[in-house]
C-alpha cells in the first residue's frame, strides 16, 4: 500500500466515507473525466482506479501530486456518479515557475449530468475549503503516510548563527522544534529536521550554528521543565542570541581605526528572549587598540563594531 500512494498509477485519494458504492470525498490528481457530452451533458470516459487513504503508525508529510479537483457525492463503482459537487482548482506559475493555486470553482452534478453554472469561489472560501482537505496553497496534501520502509538521512540545511547567553542562567537545555519534512518519493528517502536538541554547555556566549526556518519553536528546559517557549523566524546566515528569561540586556558600539576622529557614534540597546543582530565584528570582547590594513593612507579609516552586556 505504500508503494502505491507514494508511486501512484490511480487517480484519486478517498478521504472519508465509501468512494466505491455509496456516498464519499474523493481528492483527484488527474480528473475523472476524460470528455463531456455537449449535446446531453452526460460525463464520458471513466478512469475508475482510486487510493485508500492508508491509518497505522503514520508520520505526516506533503504529497507531490498537486490536488486538480475535489468530489463530493454519490458514486458508483468506483466513479462519481448521480448527485454531487465537484471542485475544480485551477493553477498558475509564479516568477520562479512553480505552480499555485490561483483559482477555485464549484459545479454541481445532478442525475450524474453537469449543471450549466459554475459557482466561482472567493479567496475567503478557497482557502477554507483547502484547510478542511488539508492541502496547501501549491496543491499538496498533507497526508498520513506509514513510512516504515523509508530511510532517514541528514541533510546538509541553510545555517543561522545562534549565540546562547548562560552569564545569568546556567544548567538549561534548548530544543528547536521545526516539524519540517523533505521526502524524496522516488529513492524513498525522507530528509527531516523535526527537532534539534543543544545540550547545556558553560562555554561563554557558546556559538551553535542551526537549520533555517520559519515559525520555529523554541524551548528552554531546566531539570525536565520547560521555563520558556516562543516562536521565531531563522534565518540564513543571521546572527541571533538566546537569552533566557530576557534577562540580560544588551549594547552594540562602533569603534574608528584611522582617518579623522569622530565621537558620536552612539551605542545601540537591545533586549527579548531572541535577538537578531546585524554583522558584528567583536561578540563579547573588547576593541582590539589597533587593526591591520593594507590602506597606509593617513586619511583612511575603518570601522568596528562589538557587541556586550549593559547590565
Amino acid at each position: 500500500m505504500l508503494y502505491n500512494y507514494l508511486f501512484p498509477t490511480e487517480n484519486k485519494i478517498c478521504v472519508s466515507g465509501d468512494c466505491q458504492n455509496g456516498y464519499g470525498i474523493a481528492l483527484y490528481f488527474k480528473p475523472e473525466r476524460n470528455a463531456v457530452s455537449s449535446h446531453s451533458g452526460d460525463i464520458l470516459n471513466y478512469i475508475s482506479l482510486f487510493i485508500e487513504e492508508y491509518i497505522e503508525k503514520y508520520l505526516e508529510l506533503f504529497i507531490k501530486l498537486p490536488i486538480k479537483e475535489i468530489y463530493e457525492g454519490e458514486f458508483n463503482n468506483g466513479i462519481f456518479h448521480g448527485n454531487g459537487d465537484l471542485y475544480e482548482i485551477y493553477y498558475r506559475k509564479n516568477l520562479d515557475d512553480i505552480e499555485y493555486i490561483s483559482s477555485i470553482r464549484k459545479r454541481e452534478i445532478k442525475q450524474n449530468r453537469w449543471t450549466k453554472i459554475w459557482e466561482d469561489f472567493n479567496i475567503k472560501e478557497s482557502k477554507k475549503l483547502l484547510n478542511k482537505y488539508r492541502i496547501d496553497n501549491f496543491g499538496n496534501r498533507k497526508i498520513t503516510t506509514n513510512t516504515k520502509n523509508f530511510k532517514y538521512k541528514e541533510k546538509r540545511f541553510k545555517e543561522a548563527y545562534v549565540r546562547i547567553d548562560n552569564s545569568n542562567y546556567k544548567n538549561f537545555s534548548i530544543s528547536l522544534l521545526y516539524n519540517e519534512a523533505d521526502t524524496n518519493y522516488y529513492s524513498k528517502t525522507i530528509y527531516k529536521i523535526n527537532q534539534l536538541d543543544i545540550k547545556y554547555e558553560e562555554t561563554p556566549f557558546r556559538f551553535v550554528s542551526v537549520p533555517t526556518g520559519n515559525n520555529v519553536t523554541i524551548k528552554l528546559s531546566k531539570d525536565g521543565k520547560i521555563f520558556e517557549s516562543y516562536n521565531a523566524n531563522l534565518n540564513e546566515s543571521k546572527n541571533y542570541i538566546i537569552n533566557p528569561l530576557s534577562i540580560s540586556i544588551y549594547k552594540i558600539d562602533t569603534a574608528q581605526y584611522g582617518g579623522f576622529i569622530n565621537t558620536n557614534f552612539k551605542s545601540s540597546i537591545l533586549s527579548g528572549s531572541i535577538i537578531q543582530v546585524d554583522y558584528i565584528d567583536y561578540w563579547f570582547k573588547a576593541f582590539p587598540d589597533s587593526i591591520s590594513t593594507n590602506n597606509n593612507s593617513s586619511i583612511y579609516e575603518e570601522k568596528r563594531t562589538k557587541i556586550s552586556k549593559a547590565n
